[in-house]
């Protein structure tokens, strides 16, 4: 089926969804759902946390990625001089790369669109 896109101003979106849903059923509407990743320096944080590693140490680490787009812990290792020396002489930041290259990518959390529905 086709859809219609069509843009509405957020003061009254919420009318207009309000709208749908008295007009369609309550079990025939529904607003879409949009899921966030964990991006290379959220993942290594998120193992630094769970690994209870110190904020400090971590943030090192993490601020070794290059804040380009799309960058991945794969593509950091191979354009970053600093990351690639601390995971191949620290074993402490081997582990954690090596973990957070496994939970890379992988959904994070979940929001509700702005204005999608279904």
């Amino acid at each position: 089926m086709p859809d219609i896109d069509v843009d509405f101003e957020y003061v009254r979106r919420g009318d207009v969804i309000d709208y749908v849903v008295e007009k369609y059923g309550r079990d025939c509407v529904t607003q879409i759902v949009t899921f966030g990743t964990l991006a290379a320096k959220n993942a290594i944080r998120s193992v630094g946390r769970v690994l209870g590693l110190p904020y400090g140490s971590v943030d090192v680490v993490s601020k070794a990625v290059p804040g380009a787009p799309k960058m991945t812990i794969d593509l950091a290792l191979e354009q970053s001089p600093d990351l690639r020396k601390m995971y191949e002489t620290d074993a402490t930041v081997k582990e954690l790369i090596d973990m957070a290259k496994k939970l890379e990518g992988l959904p994070s959390n979940t929001g509700t669109h702005a204005s999608g529905v279904i």
